[in-house]
């Protein structure tokens, strides 16, 4: 189980800014997650959400849109990735520095 990429069965946790539950990945491909909630707890209609592998820490999380849910279900898109790429070290020079740094 490599980080950002979720598989069928996997355990995640889904934060929001009213609720965190855990949830059970039923169907994953090309970035979008059928999920089920296991605690049958009630995930209200939210544009975004947070979601990590259970046990990851929010550093961990990636940012996926809501298109369809507002029961003990969801289908969610994988938005973005929170964790930021390391930038290489830069040469001496502060136009190299410059070069390195994504645009954003």
């Amino acid at each position: 189980m490599s980080f950002g990429s979720f598989a069928t069965g996997d355990l995640v946790q889904i934060e929001t800014d009213a609720i965190r539950a855990i949830a059970r990945v039923r169907e994953s491909a090309g970035g979008r997650l059928h999920i089920a909630l296991e605690t049958g707890e009630y995930l209200p209609w939210v544009d975004e959400v947070r979601i990590r592998h259970f046990g990851d820490g929010p550093e961990r999380s990636l940012v996926a849109k809501m298109l369809h849910g507002g029961t003990t279900t969801a289908l969610l898109q994988i938005v973005t990735d929170l964790e930021l790429p390391m930038i290489p070290p830069p040469a001496s020079t502060p136009r190299a520095l410059f070069d390195t740094i994504p645009d954003l």
